[in-house]
């Protein structure tokens, strides 16, 4: 099972600007603005849905804190009792270092140092749900199938008051939703069919696209909210279908309070804004499929 690992290299993005270009949405009020760059060609967007096979393969929560540095991740074995029914299974997540000397005399010189526990991952049984108590925050990971937001958005709150309680962080530092998509896509059609935001085709060039990689970042000014989208396209060797990876990434950088009431609002209007950018890229044809 691989379960992505916020703290893990290359995916530490307090500071990234990997997103694109959303509107946002407050309390319920209608769209801010119309998408800038990208979305500027979308000329209609799918109706937002709940879909009965979503093609979702991993969605995760993740809140970023910074603890004290006498805090010790062995600390996070207190969450057991309370962790033990629904997620039995507990793994170590370790920091380990690698510096590589190199010497025109001589031959290269690697040194690994364990830089000791970053956390603990408390996993269920179907290995379908992971908890990740870390010194630099929690994730929790839902793997496919992917149920509801109705389960996934408590149980994650749930998972955090054990985590404050433990760690008592001051405040979150960064609050992220991130949701990755797996879509199959014939190669024999038009990828107009089955995508309002898509790569040109370009004129005088026959076949149609196998391949692509796409990523738009938008900052929000307004409410600094940040969306990042990365669009690949594949295709599976030795069959007639392309795979649509549409890896979308939400999140808002600032203290915020980290009682859950302060955190749910922020939680549901980056989820309402990461709707809009899924159902926003693709168009009926496709949500059909999912039905």
């Amino acid at each position: 099972m691989k379960v992505l690992n916020p703290s893990a290299a290359g995916f530490d993005r307090a500071n990234d600007s990997r997103i694109d270009p959303v509107q946002r949405i407050d309390g319920g009020a209608s769209l801010q603005r119309a998408h800038a760059d990208l979305w500027s060609a979308l000329h209609r967007m799918a109706a937002i849905t709940a879909l009965n096979r979503p093609p979702i393969t991993e969605a995760l929560v993740d809140f970023r804190v910074m603890l004290p540095p006498s805090f010790s991740a062995d600390a996070f074995r207190e969450a057991k009792p309370d962790l033990a029914n629904r997620y039995p299974q507990i793994d170590e997540m370790r920091q380990f270092e690698t510096t590589i000397e190199l010497n025109a005399d001589k031959p290269p010189a690697t040194d690994h140092r364990d830089r000791g526990l970053l956390g603990l991952k408390f996993t269920t049984p179907d290995n379908r749900q992971v908890a990740q108590f870390r010194t630099d925050g929690f994730t929790l990971n839902r793997l496919k199938p992917y149920t509801s937001w109705g389960e996934l958005e408590p149980e994650a709150l749930r998972l955090w008051s054990v985590y404050v309680r433990i760690a008592r962080p001051n405040a979150v530092r960064r609050i992220a939703l991130r949701y990755i998509n797996r879509i199959d896509l014939p190669l024999d059609t038009d990828l107009a069919r089955w995508l309002e935001v898509a790569p040109p085709h370009f004129p005088g060039v026959e076949g149609a696209v196998a391949d692509y990689v796409m990523r738009v970042t938008t900052q929000d000014p307004a409410f600094g909210t940040t969306s990042s989208v990365v669009q690949s396209l594949q295709r599976v060797p030795g069959h007639s279908a392309r795979v649509l990876t549409a890896d979308i990434d939400v999140y808002e950088v600032g203290d915020v309070a980290t009682e859950v009431d302060a955190l749910g609002p922020i939680l549901d209007r980056l989820r309402n804004i990461k709707n809009r950018i899924f159902f926003g890229m693709i168009t009926d044809n496709l949500v059909a499929r999912f039905q």
